[in-house]
């Protein structure tokens, strides 16, 4: 069971200014009634009307694919973004379900590769910390994870406290402690206890935190604090991908136990890091989260990634 107690809901959440969020909540609890397959198609769709409305995030998603595969011709390009788009409303759809389905289709499975891994971490008593990144469909993997193991999760407070008040509500039915990002007390006693963490430092945090090291051939801000956590608690270091089938109803799971990481060293352990999340993406390049600045911090005198002609930037 969980240790730290839900948050609530306040009073003040029913304020007018709230009123939007309260609507998309209820809107969220009812497309989960939906059949999971009409859900899914009704997603695709939506990823695809997303993608026209939303032209910041669609430039984005763009800049990001054209950095990474430059090998790609324009119009692979295009068509991989176009099934990045349908995959990530495939993913939204999911996310739903994951928080707030009551039970899941029987025919969603889940499969291992090297899952004795994390059998052979757990034992070692130490707690586990469990790296892995954004993929679209990484909240339904979590909720098929947590009946077989428990995962503490790592998070950033979301800007608007009715939304996150109702994630962490959601989440906490379905995995363990919700961990703050910039809460470490917190992280290092649940390590203590043996627990597993799940954590996904792939999008661009700052090198408050971490260096820059190459991701597809760019200079990436990485993060590299976990690995200094790990050594701290003598933790088990876990690599872990995850990604949805594309003709039948499941979800692949591969875990990798990384060699000498952390090694003590930041740029090495960046660089194992963005090794691991380049082989991972690979697998299915479509359904990982391109939205995202992942170029956002860039190296002294390396000029800015998402500048609008105007000047003003992509996202803000």
């Amino acid at each position: 069971m969980a240790d730290t107690p839900l948050p609530s809901y306040t009073w003040s959440m029913l304020a007018p200014g709230f009123w939007p969020v309260w609507l998309a909540l209820g809107l969220m609890r009812l497309i989960v009634l939906l059949p999971f397959k009409l859900a899914m198609a009704l997603g695709s769709g939506m990823g695809w009307l997303f993608f026209k409305l939303a032209s910041s995030r669609r430039n984005i998603a763009k800049i990001n694919l054209g950095l990474c595969y430059p090998a790609l011709c324009p119009a692979e390009q295009e068509a991989l973004l176009q099934k990045h788009a349908h995959d990530t409303g495939r993913g939204m759809m999911e996310s739903l379900f994951a928080l707030w389905a009551r039970k899941l289709p029987s025919n969603i499975a889940l499969t291992w590769e090297n899952r004795d891994l994390l059998d052979q971490a757990l034992a070692r008593g130490q707690g586990v910390i469990l790296l892995g990144l954004h993929m679209n469909c990484m909240d339904m993997v979590g909720r098929l994870i947590n009946p077989c193991y428990r995962l503490d999760y790592m998070y950033q407070t979301h800007r608007n406290a009715l939304l996150d008040t109702a994630l962490t509500r959601a989440r906490r039915q379905h995995y363990g402690e919700a961990i703050d990002r910039k809460n470490i007390r917190h992280l290092l006693r649940r390590l203590r206890q043996n627990k597993i963490i799940w954590y996904a430092p792939d999008q661009d945090h700052g090198v408050d935190h971490g260096v820059f090291s190459c991701f597809f051939g760019i200079q990436a801000a990485t993060v590299t604090a976990i690995s200094r956590l790990a050594r701290l608690n003598n933790s088990a270091v876990i690599l872990i991908s995850y990604v949805r089938h594309e003709t039948t109803p499941g979800y692949q799971v591969r875990l990798t136990s990384p060699c000498n990481f952390p090694c003590g060293e930041d740029v090495q352990d960046a660089h194992i890091l963005n090794q691991f999340y380049e082989q991972a993406i690979s697998y299915s390049p479509s359904q990982y989260m391109w939205l995202h600045r992942k170029f956002k911090t860039r190296p002294p005198g390396v000029s800015e990634r998402y500048r609008r002609q105007d000047g003003s930037r992509y996202g803000d």
